[in-house]
């Protein structure tokens, strides 16, 4: 397990890659405001069922919560990006060779606007 040190960043690291204020993740949980900030401020630690709930609304495993593994997510999403930018390249490289052959005619394929 991470060091005790570790968590209230971690915890806010999750909050805030999922997208939620501390207020809407207390929300969520039936907790205050101000028992998240004391968890992402190391006032207090989070009882199991709550780190579990946690990672349940965030999406962010709880083995990276509590440090068992960690991971890059703005790498991971970066990582993602270019990949998916490799395959809209190499799809438009396709498609223009079909194109040049005669078999696939771009015109007709295009969104109207």
């Amino acid at each position: 397990m991470a060091k005790i040190a570790e968590l209230p960043k971690k915890l806010k690291r999750a909050r805030m890659s999922a997208g939620f204020s501390q207020k809407e993740l207390a929300e969520k949980l039936g907790l205050s405001g101000k028992t998240i900030s004391a968890y992402e401020k190391a006032r207090a630690v989070p009882p199991t069922p709550t780190l579990a709930r946690i990672s349940e609304i965030t999406k962010v495993p709880v083995q990276d919560i509590i440090g068992e593994r960690q991971v890059n997510y703005n790498g991971e999403i970066l990582k993602s990006i270019r990949e998916l930018n490799s395959s809209v390249r190499n799809i438009e490289r396709l498609l223009e060779q079909l194109a040049r052959e005669g078999i696939y005619a771009k015109e007709k394929h295009k969104k109207s606007n």
